[in-house]
């Protein structure tokens, strides 16, 4: 999104066939309540009506009037989303046509890559959108524009310039108003005295341009000062009318965008996640509502969504139950259009057949059973026909009319069902509906917000959809006994200025989340900073209370160690975004197999510190035994010469046998070397280590078992040669399949690598990955398979690139996922040397000082002299002293009285003898950690300093040959 003005680049669809005036067919049938669940518009309905996204009757469209904003009157291209079958429907199509063994890598890619695609405006924010635009003049919107864009660029600026020396209340005056406005006024109304243009002559040329340009660096400055006065005088202000007019129109698009990348995922990681109540503080212009609406009710918006988009296809299973409601929408169309078809083949070929100009036996196999089962109907029909016009005569009836409804004799009519069954039956339908009514998505949906401007404009964003939210204006703490199943702070993380109050806001929002809560900021690294804050307070819930009720990380990344980056940001087209998703344990079920396992691998440590400490004990008392036993008699012990042999160090495993079985199979079938054998696929990748950081995934195991079913063969054959059009029945076997294949890479999905950086691709990619145990990792993906010499034929480069992840690493961006058991090269572990990403002992800091360890709050490292004030550097060079004075004391005594004088009471002193407490224990463990952090800081930039004088050192050979073909070249 440009911010110089308000031209809107979220991709929107812009044309005017959409949006025309929906038919009275389709109000009415609306009004009825008997419109067809999933379809986009009625049967009776023109396609130009489809999808419309009129607003205000009367008024222009969304098409019409994104082209003004952008074109002028200049004429635009039309593009008909509507018409377009919906996303999982061409999904389902493109799968069909793949080749059965291969379905499963393109359900993982697919679930891999979390990008919504381009993400469309819908109907319901271009309505928002459009009554916002028309509130005001255009003029008076600039203005709001104008008065707004510097907060918002000061605020989402990556270095924002120094701090002014003044406090914000110092730069607002006395006695006026504590508003935006105000100040803004108060630094645009200040009169320029004439003592600046003096020296300037108006008739001289290049004075006028000197006026020029001094008027111009005034402006410049007037801007600079504007911009730091609103950013400031904002922390504490309310947003008026005018401003969130502005805010809306500048960046409503993009925030839309970033909380639509947001949900994508959590639907993705939480499918069965859907929350009926929400919260969402600093609500702003209610965007966020908006958007998970879209996302998990999308069946009762006002206006339809465009089907044929990605950002449609979110996969928790309230939207998943819509989408299939449009794919039998979808299909039903496809077999009528598939019944004309056939039918438009069928009396083609009749009338070629009835001119003797095709032979029967010329025509397929498919084709001439379809005609003789149309002569059976056509005769079946015809003998009903002449046995009804039988009755009809013989009861001398002419018309016939008793036989329209099927019931001649009238024995339907005396065997109708009671009125009481009928009741019980509408009484079900009741039940039915309060059920779903109860189960229904966002019942209740508050919002936090302060501003009265913005309060009023949410109001009119959300009022066509969600008409019943219960704004407030401020979150107190008796509301934290109310619980939410989804609480969202989106954007207003970043405007609590102190850093205690952001501490306790997020644990208040913690406390009032029952399901899932997401922060999501302006990808910056001070907002990135605050994000890693929230993530140390929440988790420093994590020993406290029922393990179920515990926070844990959804996403980016689910590991709950130090953070490995600096700066971590995904985002949707132009919108940068960091964001944070924690959940309730007990809403993923993969954390409970989590737990499991470390506390099995916590009992085994157990077990084994055990066992080493037996056998110890055991070694000591038989090393006891050698020693007298050795003096009695040689005999009694086991030497080799007396016929023992000695024990093995470890006995031979299962696995050792299957390798040695495998091996012999192997050299039978003539292999010459253990390389041509290769390893064969097992359940774990073999890490192969080739240098002191290297290490290389050699073996690819199998993952899934390939979709076998009896559709497969004959319509992906009919996909390649176009014999035949896929039917109904078909594709939804093969969307069951799809759907087990999904479930098998959401359970397996935890632990694969969430790729931090755009991959770089040179034939083979290259990408940052961060692993579910937290470290940080280079490595490469191959196009051609690498691995098992002994089965290369299963693997061609077509089918690697698929396979091994090079189509989804070339596809995806950073954000996104790659599954763990793919066959990485040339892995890289970047060692984390450098103090964590919450700026330990950073002096320019804008965010407090703590711990990315949860449970292990770290004390502040000791401050340097220069951010002491001077009384304080007296009072500590005191207490330096002193101690010194005191130590040397100690080492006269000691030397006097030859021993070492103690206190009394023995306190500051740890005796070895006495058990050491949890306590003392944590003060060392800190201490050292200091001392590590402080060293670490001190060697880094020396050893820096080397490599750079290494390099200036190097002696840099002359190719003469290169520079002799080079000049040939000129």
């Amino acid at each position: 999104m440009s911010h110089r003005a308000p031209h809107f680049s979220v991709s929107s669809p812009s044309s005017p066939l959409q949006a025309a005036q929906p038919s009275p067919c389709h109000t009415s049938m609306r009004a009825i309540g008997t419109a067809m669940p999933g379809a986009m518009h009625q049967p009776g309905e023109s396609g130009q009506a489809a999808g419309s996204s009129t607003t205000i009757a009367g008024k222009e469209t969304w098409g019409q009037f994104s082209a003004k904003m952008r074109h002028g009157r200049r004429r635009i291209r039309v593009i008909d989303i509507a018409a377009k079958m919906s996303y999982e429907y061409q999904m389902l199509k493109k799968m069909c046509k793949r080749r059965p063994a291969m379905r499963q890598w393109a359900v993982r890619d697919d679930y891999c890559d979390m990008s919504p695609g381009v993400v469309v405006m819908s109907p319901s924010m271009q309505a928002a959108f459009m009554k916002v635009f028309r509130l005001k003049d255009k003029g008076l919107i600039r203005q709001c524009l104008r008065d707004i864009i510097p907060i918002i660029e000061y605020r989402n600026r990556e270095e924002r310039p120094a701090a002014i020396r003044d406090k914000p209340s110092d730069m607002i005056p006395e006695g006026e108003p504590d508003t935006l406005n105000q100040k803004k006024r108060e630094l645009f109304e200040r009169k320029e005295t004439g003592e600046n243009f003096k020296p300037l002559y108006l008739h001289d040329k290049r004075s006028q341009a000197k006026l020029r340009f001094k008027i111009r660096q005034r402006l410049i400055k007037f801007q600079r000062q504007l911009a730091i006065a609103n950013a400031v005088a904002s922390r504490t202000v309310l947003y008026s009318a005018d401003d969130a007019i502005g805010y809306f129109l500048f960046r409503g698009a993009a925030m839309y965008a970033g909380m639509h990348r947001v949900f994508f995922e959590l639907s993705k990681q939480l499918p069965h996640f859907v929350p009926k109540s929400m919260l969402d503080f600093g609500a702003g212009t209610g965007t966020a509502i908006l958007v998970a609406k879209e996302v998990y009710d999308p069946g009762t918006l006002a206006y339809p969504l465009y089907r044929s988009m990605r950002q449609t296809m979110t996969g928790n299973v309230s939207a998943q139950a819509q989408q299939l409601r449009e794919l039998r929408y979808d299909l039903r169309r496809l077999s009528r259009n598939n019944t004309e078809k056939r039918k438009a083949r069928f009396m083609a070929v009749a009338a070629l057949l009835e001119r003797g100009e095709v032979d029967t036996a010329d025509l397929p196999a498919d084709l001439r059973r379809e005609i003789a089962q149309v002569a059976a109907n056509a005769a079946a029909n015809k003998k009903r026909r002449l046995i009804t016009e039988s009755h009809a005569r013989y009861r001398e009836v002419v018309d016939g009319t008793e036989w329209e409804d099927g019931d001649p004799l009238g024995e339907k009519k005396s065997t109708a069902e009671d009125p009481s069954d009928k009741l019980v039956d509408m009484e079900n339908a009741t039940a039915q509906e309060r059920a779903s009514r109860r189960l229904q998505p966002l019942q209740e949906v508050t919002a936090i917000e302060p501003s009265p401007g913005m309060m009023e404009i949410g109001t009119m964003v959300l009022h066509d959809d969600i008409p019943n939210v219960a704004w407030k204006r401020y979150l107190l703490p008796e509301d934290e006994s109310i619980q939410h199943d989804l609480v969202v702070a989106a954007y207003s993380l970043s405007e609590v200025a102190d850093s205690a109050n952001r501490t306790r806001l997020v644990q208040q929002l913690w406390k009032m989340t029952r399901g899932v809560l997401v922060l999501v900021e302006f990808s910056n690294l001070h907002n990135f900073n605050l994000l890693m804050e929230a993530r140390d307070t929440i988790l420093e819930e994590k020993g406290i209370g029922l393990w179920d009720w515990q926070p844990t990380i959804v996403a980016p990344c689910p590991h709950e160690q130090r953070c490995p980056l600096r700066h971590c940001k995904a985002g949707v087209g132009i919108e940068p975004i960091s964001y944070m998703i924690f959940a309730r344990n007990e809403l993923v079920p993969e954390r409970a197999e989590r737990r499991e396992a470390q506390v099995k691998r916590e009992e085994a440590e157990r077990v084994q510190a055990r066992d080493a400490k037996q056998r110890e004990l055991y070694a000591a008392s038989l090393s006891l035994k050698d020693v007298v036993f050795d003096r009695l008699s040689d005999e009694a012990l086991h030497r080799p010469s007396t016929g023992v042999p000695m024990k093995l160090s470890g006995a031979a495993t299962a696995d050792d046998v299957a390798a040695s079985s495998t091996l012999t199979q192997a050299m039978q079938n003539g292999a010459t070397s253990t390389a041509e054998v290769g390893q064969l696929p097992l359940a774990v990748p073999r890490l192969a280590q080739t240098s002191a950081q290297r290490y290389n995934k050699l073996v690819y195991p199998l993952q899934f078992p390939p979709a076998t079913h009896r559709y497969n063969r004959a319509f992906v054959d009919a996909g390649y040669q176009r014999q035949r059009a896929i039917t109904p029945s078909e594709m939804l076997v093969v969307r069951e399949e799809l759907e087990d294949m999904r479930r098998r890479v959401t359970r397996a999905s935890p632990s694969y690598l969430r790729v931090v950086r755009d991959p770089t691709c040179r034939g083979k990619i290259q990408a940052c990955f961060c692993t579910p145990d937290g470290d940080l990792i280079t490595a490469r993906v191959y196009r051609r398979f690498y691995g098992d010499h002994s089965s290369v034929r299963r693997h061609t480069t077509m089918r690697w690139q698929h396979i091994g992840g090079w189509k989804l690493l070339k596809r995806i961006r950073s954000g996104s996922l790659f599954p763990h058991d793919l066959p990485l090269y040339a892995v890289n572990r970047h060692p984390q040397v450098d103090f964590p990403n919450t700026l330990v002992g950073v002096k320019h800091s804008a965010v407090e000082k703590t711990a990315m360890q949860y449970n292990d709050p770290m004390s502040l490292m000791e401050t340097p002299e220069e951010e002491l004030s001077r009384e304080e550097v007296k009072q500590k060079r005191r207490l330096l002293r002193d101690e010194e004075e005191h130590r040397k004391a100690e080492a006269k005594l000691e030397e006097v009285l030859g021993t070492k004088i103690r206190d009394a009471s023995l306190e500051g002193h740890i005796d070895a003898r006495r058990r050491i407490s949890a306590e003392e224990w944590a003060k060392a463990v800190r201490h050292a950690r200091q001392k590590t952090v402080r060293h670490t800081q001190q060697t880094i930039p020396n050893a820096a300093k080397m490599r750079a004088l290494k390099r200036t050192l190097e002696v840099r050979h002359r190719n003469v040959w290169r520079e002799m073909k080079q000049n040939r070249r000129r």
